[in-house]
């Protein structure tokens, strides 16, 4: 490595060994006098570490349709399952066409769904 190379030259090195660490932090550390050596070390003893200010991105929309559905009476929540109640469990078949197999399948699959979530409800 020459001697005096440029600021961008030593963050894409350190960036490159360690992608997972902000380039910022690591251009901050650089330039607040670190060694290239000195930020890798820093890095692989967790004293370089990002911290955020702000929470990380998500879907804003998930979380507020997340937040009214756990506001819900338990009872409510039981009302808004949208699988229509299978009585019986559909034959274990084996259907010599592709189409009755599927839809044997999607039976059995809305079954068993249907049949965890009376489990998970009944828990409370």
């Amino acid at each position: 490595m020459p001697l005096q190379t440029s600021l961008e030259d030593r963050v894409k090195l350190v960036s490159t060994m360690f992608p997972h660490v902000p380039k910022t932090l690591i251009e901050n550390d650089l330039r607040n006098g670190s060694k290239v050596e000195q930020v890798c070390e820093k890095i692989m003893s967790g004293r370089l570490t990002a911290t955020f200010s702000e929470p990380p991105e998500n879907n804003y929309s998930d979380q507020k349709s997340l937040a009214e559905s756990s506001k819900l009476p338990q009872n409510s929540r039981k009302d808004h399952l949208d699988t229509p109640t299978i009585k019986e469990e559909p034959p274990k078949l084996w259907e010599s066409e592709s189409d009755k197999r599927q839809q044997l399948l999607r039976q059995r699959k809305a079954f068993m769904i249907q049949q965890a979530r009376l489990k998970f409800l009944n828990k409370d």
